[in-house]
């Protein structure tokens, strides 16, 4: 399956999504393309931004992705792996990706996704 990819810029996630949109995301840098972070989000735009805000910042809690975006800050791409139609869909098809993703081909920090295991109250 091939997923456009767009640049990490403000331009780029304004041009690949509304607000509002939940569903999954890979980011990645363009001369890295063996290794990606995966995400997901009740609003993937305002995640995203926020992504992109931390990084020029220097404050992402991933280190990875915080450096490889100092050095390359115009390799940094995302792509929309899918629209889901709830954010639970959202964060179970995250947390499968990260189950048969080997380690050593994501920059993602932990292996279980928030959420993806809570009960519903009733």
């Amino acid at each position: 399956m091939t997923h456009k990819h767009y640049p990490l810029t403000k331009e780029g996630i304004r041009e690949a999504l509304e607000t509002g949109v939940h569903g999954v995301y890979c980011l990645f840098f363009a001369s890295f393309r063996n290794k990606r972070y995966v995400g997901s989000s009740v609003c993937m735009r305002s995640r995203l931004m926020s992504h992109l805000n931390k990084m020029k910042k220097g404050q992402h809690k991933n280190r990875h992705l915080g450096g490889l975006y100092k050095a390359w800050p115009h390799a940094a791409r995302f792509y929309v792996v899918e629209v889901t139609d709830t954010p639970e869909d959202a964060r179970r098809l995250e947390q499968c990706i990260l189950d048969f993703t080997p380690k050593s081909r994501l920059y993602n920090q932990d292996a279980v996704v928030y959420g993806v295991n809570k009960k519903k109250k009733r």
